[in-house]
């Protein structure tokens, strides 16, 4: 279950990552919901158990998609933040960190 779990991360980091919208979350919980119910299938979980995996499987696509837009978000920031600096002169008209 914790490498389900894993699985359903990383899916979600890498859809955020290639800059897909959240729309493409809805096929992707529908694969997510098929796929927990054949592994419940053979794994012998009763209903709370595999309700139980729903959620948190769920739970974990939407952390990790959203983990890799703020990512995205954050370099962003940082890049637009290391441009200003680098153009801003000192009082000399010399850079700042040159």
């Amino acid at each position: 279950m914790i490498g389900f779990m894993l699985l359903a991360a990383s899916v979600g980091f890498l859809l955020g990552f290639a800059q897909f919208r959240v729309t493409v979350l809805l096929p992707a919980f529908f694969v997510l919901l098929i796929s927990v119910g054949l592994f419940s299938a053979t794994a012998n979980l009763d209903g709370w158990q595999t309700s139980f995996a729903a959620i948190l499987g769920t739970v974990v696509l939407q952390v990790g998609y959203f983990a890799a837009v703020l990512e995205k978000f954050v370099r962003q920031n940082n890049t637009l933040k290391a441009k200003t600096l680098r153009t801003k002169s000192s009082t000399f008209g010399l850079s700042r960190f040159r």
